[in-house]
């Protein structure tokens, strides 16, 4: 597979994109490797990595919040007692 079917497999498979471009690191085959979409994917790992706990945590306390709102003003009385033992 040369570097052009490498480019064109990124768009329509990433996963086996990635197979194929690992396979090739792995034997030192670096003339065919799409060098600027491997650096791209390096960058956004990174980023990703970095961000992920922290952007995880605010969706989640987003959501607590959302949710412990919702209960104080949607839910019954009767049922408020109840489900204040979770919040």
């Amino acid at each position: 597979m040369s570097k052009m079917n490498l480019r064109t497999l990124y768009a329509q498979d990433l996963q086996r994109w990635i197979k194929e471009s690992t396979h090739r690191l792995r034997h030192q085959n670096f003339g065919v490797i799409d060098i600027d979409r491997m650096i791209e994917e390096l960058n956004d790992l990174v980023n990703c990595s970095k961000l992920s706990p922290e952007n995880n945590l605010t969706i989640l306390l987003t959501n607590l919040l959302n949710l412990s709102l919702t209960i104080q003003t949607d839910t019954p009385d009767m049922m408020e007692s109840g489900l204040n033992v979770y919040f």
